[in-house]
């Protein structure tokens, strides 16, 4: 008794949206994140993320500024200054890892608070 193409078709949608439907509701796993995502309606820098968040706007307050010597952050600009695209890149960035819940999808598999092998796409890059 063989497994039909369609019927492997299926068993494959399904898993993926079982997958999907449990990656949903988590966050990354260590004290930067919250421990499920949940409504942030007033964050500023990382918006896209008000509807389902893993941060919380107090988490992020140091994404509205450049970072740097002087606010005790790691510097953004150790090449020299950034444009306002590039600035606007390194945010995106930093509010994917702070604040999505999708983040969760790759993590690393020693460090709890890591990500790795997150897939880009080329317009991500290009339009920076």
């Amino acid at each position: 008794m063989g497994v039909t193409s369609p019927t492997l078709l299926l068993i494959c949608i399904h898993l993926a949206a079982v997958h999907g439907a449990l990656s949903e509701g988590v966050c990354l796993q260590d004290s930067k994140h919250k421990t499920t995502p949940s409504p942030e309606p007033h964050l500023s820098e990382c918006g896209m993320y008000a509807d389902n968040s893993c941060c919380t706007e107090e988490d992020i307050q140091d994404i509205a500024y450049v970072p740097s010597d002087s606010n005790k952050n790691e510097p953004w600009d150790k090449c020299g200054p950034l444009s306002l695209e590039c600035e606007g890149f390194l945010k995106r960035v930093s509010c994917f890892y702070r604040c999505s819940p999708d983040a969760s999808r790759w993590p690393h598999p020693h460090r709890r608070s890591y990500i790795q092998s997150v897939p880009l796409c080329h317009s991500f890059c290009r339009d920076w």
